[in-house]
């Protein structure tokens, strides 16, 4: 064997290049078992890649005697059942295996189902695990546990894998006030952490003391995903020098606390996620600091800002954050145009001055903008966000559907966007389809001879009339286009369905007369 070989670095590097080789999608577990038998010096690391991530721990478990565990595999799931107590020496081989497991994923979601319920086959097995367990956890090694087991109380379990090297946790879905308890020893147990999340059901959402307790004492945390939050919590973490992505699924419902000029909030933060949030809560938020130095940005507001609010709040953003480092921008509304008075529709639509202060950030990639009464853009506008966002992929521009004015954008706009936005795949934009031009496009839809990556278009509640012409021009600006998609159901109020499903038909004709046979209309509601 070569010398080089004998160097344990480079072993594990050809290790992890036969499990991880770039022409495998997924680790190559064949190949990693003859490379763990073919010398003593690939086996241990070998062995080590095979075991690293766990599906469940019934691998594990068939590691130990053969007359111990009863596996049987019925409607694709696996169960097990212990034929005898466990003896020490039904451990041994267990150990050998159980060291390398890095990463738990448990999910099931069984009982949730239709259909009788399925057995509960787990529960005594843990109870087995637990009693007879000769060391303090099941994967003493264990960094990344997945935790999410609905319907069964199996959270009980959890202590078997809360080993001190965990570095990232999730668990879901806490139901009782009894599962919150888990959470204030956390920081204790497992004083690695540096990535939480934690999923409770509505009814616990709003239970902060444990979950305070257990952020107080998460010093080093990267990452925290959680339902909620209370302000004395929100004011710690602004202080934190590593938290680098929050993620808060339910409010905040209160105002930060401005911060002293000479201590900024959130040094180090680069993603942020905010859902079904008051609105008074954004502005206040990007005021925190001077500059923003964000990559991501998700904000759900929870009622219907007016255009005034949401122009502030795009001013806002384009101001206080860096506009080098923001690929992704998502700012949503969770109230529709329903809860807008009919005669006010008009005056809450978004002028295309609005969205200009966000040009400044030429490096997005994904942008999501959705006010409750959508955009009245027209073909200049579209033109000057289409050069402005060179590198956009996925591009979301809509709201109101079906009850704000007709929009004034014209196959003209459209065309801007397959002409500037060449790295384009996914595009949710109304505009208007009744007038098609006559020519064939004109100029070339992108410079260069490239042609429009465009694999999506949700047209959401666009006119069309003739789609014969309008399928032909969609497919000269798009010739990669596959589905086509209208704002559906959740999206539109019921008076207006009759409405939204005559405007869904035109355009699956327009789907059927595409060049493409693969091209298909879907309900994006669906």
């Amino acid at each position: 064997m070569h010398r080089a070989l004998e160097i344990a670095e480079l072993v594990h590097i050809v290790c992890v290049n036969v499990a991880h080789g770039a022409q495998l999608p997924r680790k190559n577990q064949r190949d990693l078992n003859s490379l763990a038998r073919v010398s003593r010096r690939f086996g241990e690391p070998a062995l080590d890649l095979l075991w690293e991530s766990q599906d469940g721990i019934i691998n594990v478990l068939k590691t130990m005697a053969e007359d111990l565990w009863e596996v049987t595999d019925s409607d694709k799931k696996r169960s097990v059942r212990a034929l005898r107590a466990i003896e020490a020496e039904d451990w041994v081989r267990f150990h050998v295996y159980a060291r390398r497991v890095k990463l738990l994923l448990w999910i099931d979601y069984s009982d949730l189902e239709p259909g009788p319920p399925v057995s509960d086959v787990w529960s005594p097995v843990f109870a087995l695990l637990a009693e007879s367990l000769p060391v303090p956890h099941f994967f003493p090694n264990l960094k990344e546990i997945f935790w999410g087991v609905r319907g069964r109380d199996y959270l009980a379990f959890v202590n078997l894998f809360l080993a001190p090297q965990l570095e990232t946790i999730s668990i879901g879905d806490l139901a009782t006030d009894a599962h919150l308890t888990i959470l204030p020893t956390l920081p204790t147990r497992c004083p690695r952490l540096r990535c939480v999340t934690i999923t409770t059901l509505p009814d616990l959402s709003m239970r902060h003391g444990p979950m305070s307790t257990m952020i107080h004492a998460l010093p080093r945390i990267v990452e925290l995903n959680i339902e909620s939050i209370d302000q004395p919590s929100f004011e710690y973490l602004a202080q934190l020098p590593t938290l680098a992505s929050l993620d808060i699924r339910n409010g905040p419902y209160f105002l930060p606390l401005p911060a002293p000029a000479e201590s900024p909030k959130f040094p180090s933060l680069r993603e942020i996620t905010l859902a079904s949030t008051p609105y008074a809560f954004l502005p206040a938020f990007f005021t925190l600091k001077g500059t923003w130095t964000l990559r991501r940005i998700t904000m759900t507001t929870s009622s219907a800002p007016s255009a005034s609010e949401i122009a502030r709040l795009y001013a806002l953003v384009a101001a206080c954050c860096d506009c080098t480092t923001l690929h992704t921008l998502t700012l949503r509304t969770s109230s529709s145009a329903e809860a807008i008075p009919a005669a006010q529709i008009a005056d809450s639509v978004i002028p295309p001055d609005c969205l200009r202060p966000l040009f400044s950030f030429r490096n997005l990639r994904q942008i999501c903008l959705h006010p409750p009464a959508g955009f009245d853009l027209d073909d200049t506008a579209v033109a000057d966000l289409a050069r402005a966002w060179p590198t956009v992929r996925s591009l979301q521009l809509c709201g109101g559907a079906y009850r704000r004015p007709p929009s004034r954008v014209t196959f003209s706009g459209i065309r801007a966007l397959a002409r500037d936005c060449h790295y384009l795949h996914f595009v949710v934009f109304p505009f208007n389809a009744l007038v098609v031009p006559r020519d064939d496009g004109g100029d070339a839809p992108l410079s260069g001879g490239t042609l429009s990556q465009v694999l999506w278009f949700d047209v959401h509640d666009t006119p069309v009339v003739d789609p014969a012409p309008v399928a032909a021009y969609m497919f000269h600006l798009f010739p990669r286009l596959r589905e086509i998609s209208t704002a559906r159901w959740e999206h539109v109020p019921f008076e207006l369905l009759e409405r939204a499903d005559a405007l869904h038909q035109l355009w699956k004709q327009v789907k059927d007369l595409l060049p493409i046979p693969t091209a298909m209309i879907r309900d994006a509601g669906q």
